[in-house]
């Protein structure tokens, strides 16, 4: 994920477990490795790129005001 603004994530692993949970500033990158299907909650989703298995997502689709929510396989 890259963040272009400000924005909080979290992902959980197939097992529930919180892979990744916090504020992310503008200007920053996180990588989460994980057992799939990995569960992501992504606030200002407008402002993150996220690139999975070398393909973009587009997260639009997810987004309801500004927070998306998906899963990915």
């Amino acid at each position: 994920m890259k963040f272009r603004g400000a924005a909080w994530v979290e992902v959980k692993d197939a097992r529930g477990r919180t892979l990744l949970s916090r504020n992310q500033p503008g200007g920053s990158d996180a990588e989460v490795v994980g057992k799939p299907p990995l569960s992501l909650v992504i606030g200002n989703a407008t402002d993150v790129r996220l690139t999975y298995n070398d393909r973009d997502v587009d997260l639009e689709p997810h987004t309801r005001v500004s927070v998306a929510r998906l899963t990915l396989p």
